[in-house]
């Protein structure tokens, strides 16, 4: 029950503080490209959709399957390149490069 309380806070502050939902996305991103867990991605991006309102609003806004997207969440599927930027954009975010710092690579 406690993380359900924290996971409604934290939907909250998304849908109300783009800055804070713009922080918490790159640093899903960044964690992402650290340990490539596809599943902690899905469920940060699961929860700015549901910011902005209902997964199959947004499915319908993203032109996504419904179904797709519930299979990312439940760790059913892994969104390709594709999907993962439709997601972002029609988030009302976008993807740009950085340059890396440290040049081993990580796969």
């Amino acid at each position: 029950m406690k993380n359900q309380k924290f996971d409604d806070y934290i939907i909250s502050r998304l849908s109300s503080d783009k800055e804070f939902a713009t922080e918490y996305l790159n640093s899903a991103l960044e964690e992402y490209s650290k340990d490539l867990d596809s599943d902690a991605l899905a469920l940060s991006i699961k929860k700015l959709i549901k910011a902005q309102g209902s997964v199959i609003d947004f499915s319908k806004l993203a032109n996504i399957n419904r179904e797709h997207l519930y299979r990312i969440f439940n760790s059913k599927a892994v969104p390709n390149l594709n999907t993962l930027f439709k997601i972002i954009i029609n988030l009302g975010f976008k993807l740009e490069a950085k340059p890396v710092l440290n040049t081993k690579k990580y796969c």
